[in-house]
């Protein structure tokens, strides 16, 4: 299964025919690119840039932040730099460029608000166990404030800034935590922070371990509607405000041929039709959800008939079912009801001294198991290790396919 993106995820959302477009059909538009996402793209890289040598112990001045700015807007530009606005000019939107970090530059000068970790960070997360369901993205900044709280840092260049509701449901920056927390286990407090550089003004948001739970479970249902859609190749046209800025816009269907359907004009269309479609489409969702329940119970006693016979494989009539075990290792101190957070502090503690906290954490919620079965850490620590880790089998994988000839 694809590895989904927070991008990916928003375009099937806005409009599935956009998303077949870009993900599917995989369409060429050629060196073509809207002037606010290049605006968007010089503005990141000199931020980047910024934060890169700041790291290095330089701090660069205004001047050079606004000339590395200019230089890269004349190197990096697209054969076509498309503009909607028919009164606004490319330099206008460069000089507002300018404006973005100049204010950002003012504001935080001389950046000594929180310690930049890293850029551009790759973050891939499984959203399951098996990792059949997967979503990756890029951190703007990844930061450490004083008090030891993760930050992670968006810019915006657009000209909206959003309110609160939708900051605290945002899911880029919640899947950017999940992947943190992956990271730094032992840290407790995150921030979602989001700089709106056309204000300019700060944001920020936090989530709990139950708003993340949530966003799985949402995520992963979304990717099955995605993939469904593959599957019975229906991505109808959605047409809203943002057609405009659409770069499929002169290619789709309903630009193309607009006001129609099934050779009727929309006025044609009664009021309970479109009433009826909702509902059945309302009706189909629910029957889905209950098909994948099903099949999910049906799955799991499939495993537990093939484990108690010694099974990997169950025959169907028409098709066979492979059923896949296995076991990993993890923490005990996950499995604890009681002294959770002592257990989790020691095991902590041990790893630290013993020099092994960089081996065992990563972004990979597999690296753990990894780190164990390949033999990974010190031999001399290993009594010690295993005080701390426990074997847990894990959960069955079943996977139903055709039979051949």
């Amino acid at each position: 299964m694809a590895v989904y993106s927070h991008s990916r995820l928003s375009t099937f959302e806005q409009c599935p025919r956009k998303y077949k477009f870009r993900y599917v059909e995989r369409f060429d538009i050629g060196d073509r690119q809207s002037v606010e996402g290049y605006l968007g793209h010089c503005v990141h890289k000199s931020l980047d840039r910024l934060y890169e040598l700041l790291m290095a112990g330089k701090i660069w001045s205004e001047e050079e932040l606004l000339s590395h700015y200019d230089k890269l807007w004349d190197e990096d530009k697209p054969d076509e730099l498309y503009i909607k606005d028919e009164v606004l000019t490319e330099g206008d939107y460069r000089r507002k460029g300018r404006d973005m970090l100049s204010g950002y530059y003012s504001m935080y000068h001389p950046f000594d608000q929180d310690k930049t970790v890293a850029l551009e960070k790759n973050v891939v997360v499984d959203l399951d166990e098996e990792g059949l369901y997967r979503v990756q993205g890029y951190i703007d900044r990844l930061a450490v404030k004083p008090d030891g709280t993760i930050q992670i840092h968006d810019y915006k260049t657009g000209q909206s800034m959003m309110n609160q509701q939708w900051l605290d449901d945002d899911r880029q920056l919640a899947f950017y935590q999940i992947g943190a927390k992956e990271m730094w286990p032992d840290r407790d407090k995150f921030e979602l922070v989001w700089h709106y550089l056309a204000v300019p003004e700060k944001r920020v948001s936090t989530r709990t371990d139950k708003d993340l739970q949530e966003l799985i479970d949402s995520t992963i249902q979304l990717i099955r509607e995605i993939e469904q859609a593959r599957v019975d190749d229906n991505f109808p046209t959605n047409e809203t405000k943002l057609c405009a800025w659409c770069e499929y816009h002169s290619f789709c269907p309903a630009k193309i041929h607009p006001s129609s359907l099934e050779g009727k004009n929309e006025e044609e269309i009664s009021h309970d039709a479109v009433v009826g479609w909702v509902n059945r489409i309302a009706e189909i969702k629910k029957y889905i959800y209950e098909l994948q329940n099903e099949e999910s119970a049906l799955k799991a006693r499939i495993a537990d008939f093939a484990r108690s016979n010694g099974f990997d494989v169950v025959s169907g009539t028409e098709a066979n079912a492979r059923i896949q075990f296995g076991e990993r290792y993890i923490p005990k101190f996950t499995e604890m009801e009681s002294e959770k957070e002592s257990e989790r502090k020691k095991f902590i503690d041990f790893l630290i001294r013993t020099g092994m906290v960089d081996e065992v954490f990563s972004y990979h919620p597999g690296s753990f198991d990894s780190f164990i079965k390949k033999a990974k850490y010190n031999p001399e620590f290993k009594d010690e290790l295993f005080e701390h880790v426990k074997l847990i089998e894990k959960a069955p994988v079943v996977r139903v396919t055709k039979k051949r000839g």
